[in-house]
């Protein structure tokens, strides 16, 4: 059964009234694409996104996948998806992150069209199953996490 998203966008360019640093006025974040700092590149006064979303980097770090709970302003090569109430985000959120390791074109710099990541299809199991793969993936990680220190 494929995934349904409430809103499929992408980001812009940066908005005029912006810091790098958050300030009472600027406290809403700008994200773009890329790995370092989950894509954080400044603060501006006006979100765009405020509903629990994930961005995926669409240009460059192809299928980075980030879940975003808080408002924010998406900027750059950056699709945002919002999933609908019977997608868990944590779900689709590691289910893209595998989907999408794979799906970039280009040959200088790679980059997931809007049309590939729509078309991206996700077997969609009831919402309790969804909770339970998310909690056996985070029980892993925090498994390797102790194996690595």
């Amino acid at each position: 059964m494929p995934f349904l998203l409430d809103v499929l966008a992408l980001g812009g360019g940066k908005p005029e009234d912006f810091s790098i640093k958050k300030t009472e006025a600027y406290n809403t974040p700008i994200y773009a694409n890329g790995i370092t700092n989950n894509g954080l590149c400044g603060f501006t006064n006006k979100p765009v996104i405020v509903e629990n979303s994930i961005t995926v980097s669409a240009r460059g770090t192809v299928g980075f996948v980030c879940n975003r709970y808080e408002a924010f302003c998406p900027i750059g090569c950056l699709i945002v998806a919002i999933p609908n109430r019977n997608i868990l985000l944590e779900f689709l959120s590691y289910a893209l992150a595998f989907l999408l390791s794979k799906k970039g074109e280009g040959t200088s710099i790679p980059q997931l069209t809007k049309l590939k990541f729509s078309s991206t299809l996700i077997p969609l199991p009831p919402l309790p199953e969804q909770k339970r793969i998310v909690a056996k993936i985070e029980s892993i990680f925090n498994q390797l996490k102790c194996l690595k220190n």
